[in-house]
């Protein structure tokens, strides 16, 4: 993860205290409404922890910093590792204000999808586009990112398999809403472990991505 540059990297790690670090630089989070640190990480071998989210009221807030390292005016890609047996459109990562552009990620409940990652973007039009079929609601770890590639579409990646949808984007989807873990505007909160979230200024390629996903689960 390091290695790509990201522009916040968020490992969720912390034995205690209520600010998740920022490995990448100077964009902390918040665990806000009882977040439970020390669970058991998503890592193959690695010590490193993940946070628990109860559903109820649990996130991490990164804010809108006004630096604007959270908005992207180009390409990027948001990833996470995420554990959960709940579906219904609960949210892991966002960045959506009550109106406006926004993007999230979440597992969905709609019909044929069930189970699966849902990615949400849009500049003034709603584009909607599924990961591959494959079931992250079954309790175990799952390595997913999504990368937006402005000028050709979305490609959602789940544990290393990908599904490409295209739909370009005309127009800034930087907005003022704050970049979440764990819950969207609107939407419930997520049940589960999350560990290891990034951002990146850039569409990671599928081999970058494989090399992420290798390098946790093996």
């Amino acid at each position: 993860m390091a290695s790509d540059s990201p522009r916040g990297y968020w490992r969720l790690g912390e034995a205690g205290g209520s600010t998740a670090a920022d490995f990448s630089g100077g964009n902390p989070g918040a665990y806000q409404g009882g977040v439970a640190l020390g669970a058991l990480g998503a890592l193959a071998g690695d010590a490193n922890t993940a946070a628990h989210f109860d559903g109820v009221d649990d996130k991490v807030s990164m804010g809108d910093p006004a630096s604007g390292a959270l908005d992207f005016a180009d390409d990027f890609s948001a990833e996470a590792w995420i554990k959960t047996s709940v579906n219904g459109e609960r949210a892991f990562l966002s960045k959506r204000p009550s109106v406006g552009s926004l993007w999230q990620l979440t597992v969905t409940d709609d019909g044929g999808h069930v189970g699966e990652i849902r990615v949400n973007a849009s500049t003034g039009t709603m584009r909607e586009v599924y990961g591959p079929p494959v079931r992250v609601d079954d309790g175990a770890w799952h390595h997913v990112v999504a990368a937006f590639d402005r000028d050709a579409g979305i490609t959602v990646h789940v544990d290393g398999v990908s599904r490409f949808t295209a739909a370009t984007t005309i127009g800034s989807i930087d907005n003022t809403g704050p970049f979440l873990v764990g819950k969207s505007t609107g939407y419930g909160y997520f049940s589960g472990e999350i560990d290891e979230v990034a951002v990146y200024p850039t569409a990671l390629s599928a081999a970058r991505v494989q090399a992420h996903y290798s390098a946790g689960c093996c």
